[in-house]
């Protein structure tokens, strides 16, 4: 099958060695306020018990760039531009020469939520005779699967928005080298571009809010982080700016925080949106971090095994192992299994319960399945 170059590490380092979680913590200047979106949150007082995935007792927590060179113009920790700022006093702003990030929201509203599904990328089909990308769906068990783009290009990397109601994913058109961050509908209605121009985007996430969306602008030693409203407009850079080269992001589930990785693999972080301090949280390699819905734990992928990292950095464990390499963790909306992609027979979708049992191959399919999100 083709694997997909937006996403899917095809020279995986099997051997990376397990690291050890650092209490290390840095923090940048703090933004100006309303930095940050966190109206995901719950509300206050509420509270949920859940078995913790490191496998301790169980635990009460609250609330649930390419095809040109240039880039979006961005003020960086969402400050309001023009404004002055400099060294570790303040954020500065910086513009350069832009690559609109613009779009309007149509008319159409949104599909209305349907029954879960597991959204996820397939060559199932061709255009012509080489294998096509393309965003499907399927129920939580792999039954009745279901095509939702029709595209003569790749489409790759979808995220199903928190309502469940909207997808956003990648797409690139045959012989292009540049992505459009697009959106649709759950049930593949009203595809449309949030993007003008195509660039180096990779990874976008919806917020829990549904309001804003993540995305990164890696490279081999480079990246950033930044955050757009869900219509395309008003980028800001919110990490990668000091030098880390941020490969992809994902939410924390109150929307206060991010978790992302680094191109060279070194270890995982989180950053406050609200002061902008980052804590370095697991020094191995550990690729395409996923929040769990509790926001006790994110998974990952060392490119061999998944493993569950602690949000607060207290430890760590592996969760799979056998054979293959394991990539796009993706947690269930209960937070009970995650769904994610293994490379043999060839790029299978399996889910597996938090205790390592349970290991199912969803689509049992000759084609290649992969990125799954619920």
């Amino acid at each position: 099958m083709r694997s997909a170059s937006s996403g899917v590490d095809s020279t995986a380092d099997a051997s990376a060695a397990e690291g050890v979680a650092s209490s290390t913590t840095t923090s940048s200047a703090a933004p100006a306020s309303g930095a940050t979106t966190s109206s995901g949150s719950a509300p206050s007082g509420s509270s949920l018990t859940i078995a913790d995935p490191l496998g301790s007792s169980p635990t009460t927590t609250t609330g649930r760039d390419a095809g040109v060179s240039t880039t979006p113009s961005v003020s960086d920790g969402d400050e309001p531009p023009p404004s002055s700022g400099g060294g570790a006093a303040a954020p500065t702003t910086t513009t350069t020469t832009s690559v609109p990030i613009v779009g309007s929201q149509p008319d159409a509203a949104p599909a209305a939520a349907g029954p879960l599904r597991v959204v996820f990328i397939s060559d199932r089909t061709t255009k012509g005779t080489s294998p096509d990308l393309e965003v499907w769906s399927m129920d939580p068990d792999g039954g009745s699967p279901r095509q939702l783009t029709d595209h003569f290009g790749a489409d790759v990397q979808p995220d199903v928005s928190a309502d469940g109601r909207s997808i956003v994913w990648l797409q690139t058109e045959a012989g292009s080298s540049g992505w459009h961050i697009v959106v649709m509908g759950a049930d593949g209605s009203n595809p449309h571009r949030i993007t003008q121009y195509p660039g180096n985007y990779q990874f976008p996430r919806w917020s829990p809010d549904g309001t804003k969306i993540l995305y990164s602008t890696p490279g081999p030693s480079s990246g950033e982080l930044f955050l757009v409203d869900a219509d395309g407009s008003h980028p800001v850079r919110v990490a990668g700016a000091d030098g880390l080269a941020v490969r992809s992001g994902a939410w924390s589930p109150d929307g206060t925080r991010l978790a992302f990785d680094l191109t060279n693999g070194d270890g995982l972080w989180t950053i406050r949106l609200d002061d902008h301090s980052r804590t370095r949280i697991y020094t191995g390699r550990c690729h395409s971090p996923a929040w769990s819905p509790d926001g006790s734990t994110i998974a990952c992928s060392d490119d061999s095994q998944l493993r569950l990292v602690a949000a607060d950095g207290s430890g760590s464990r592996q969760l799979t192992s056998g054979q293959g390499q394991r990539f796009d963790p993706a947690w269930s909306p209960d937070g009970t299994s995650i769904a994610y992609m293994l490379s043999i027979p060839d790029y299978e979708i399996h889910r597996i319960a938090l205790d390592g049992s349970d290991d199912i191959n969803l689509t049992r399919h000759p084609a290649g399945d992969q990125q799954p999100t619920y």
